[in-house]
């Protein structure tokens, strides 16, 4: 399952993304999604350097969730780890959304 996860800078100042974490739980029990590496389409890493003020940077981010997990989903975007909480999109999937 793979997301596109954009940041915006709304700030005055360079935004720092060494420490944003995305993170995926699945199911019932919430249970943390592995990340998925794939060179081949694309998907090798996370957000880097920073983002200037006013604009946004967008990442791809793939997870392994198995296809009854799609059912419940919590895919959580933290801007610093350190210093703020993350932002939650909780819900279902279709089975052919979220394909890269």
């Amino acid at each position: 399952m793979a997301w596109k996860v954009t940041l915006k800078n709304a700030t005055g100042e360079a935004f720092e993304t060494v420490l944003v974490a995305v993170y995926a739980k699945y199911g019932k029990a919430g249970e943390q999604a592995e990340r998925v590496f794939d060179a081949a389409k694309g998907i090798e890493g996370g957000f880097e350097g920073s983002v200037s003020p006013g604009r946004s940077a967008t990442v791809t981010y793939m997870f392994d969730i198995p296809r009854a997990g799609t059912e419940m989903l919590d895919l959580e975007v933290v801007p610093q780890v350190i210093t703020h909480d993350g932002t939650h999109w909780v819900g279902s999937l279709h089975p052919r959304a979220g394909r890269v």
